[in-house]
């Protein structure tokens, strides 16, 4: 890979930081974006998802993704009917939340031409 290619990437790269960023409000870590973009995901493909999925999904432990939710007024928990120990997540409007997809997708593309 020439120099050249590489600053290609890293710029493309800190484009697709800022999106995430602008996105999840900047006083978010890592660990918050990655457990939401794994939580996306998983409710655009219709799973059912649980608190405990998307810490085995992203590898962010439960409490931080508990505290996560408890701090995001469009997320819903409800009690999970199949098993009172987990909880239900679901997001008001998923496909709203998912807007912020449309840069990261023009960042990619533009970075493969």
């Amino acid at each position: 890979m020439q120099v050249d290619e590489k600053i290609r990437i890293l710029t493309r790269l800190i484009a697709l930081i800022q999106v995430l960023q602008d996105r999840f409000e900047s006083r978010v870590s890592t660990n918050h974006v990655k457990a939401t973009l794994f939580a996306h995901l998983e409710l655009l493909k219709g799973e059912t998802l649980t608190v405990t999925k998307i810490a085995k999904l992203s590898g962010v432990p439960i409490s931080t993704i508990s505290s996560l939710l408890q701090s995001i007024p469009y997320i819903v928990t409800q009690d999970n009917p199949d098993d009172d120990r987990s909880k239900l997540v679901t997001v008001d409007n998923i496909f709203a939340r998912t807007q912020y997809l449309i840069d990261v997708d023009a960042i990619w593309r533009h970075s493969t031409s």
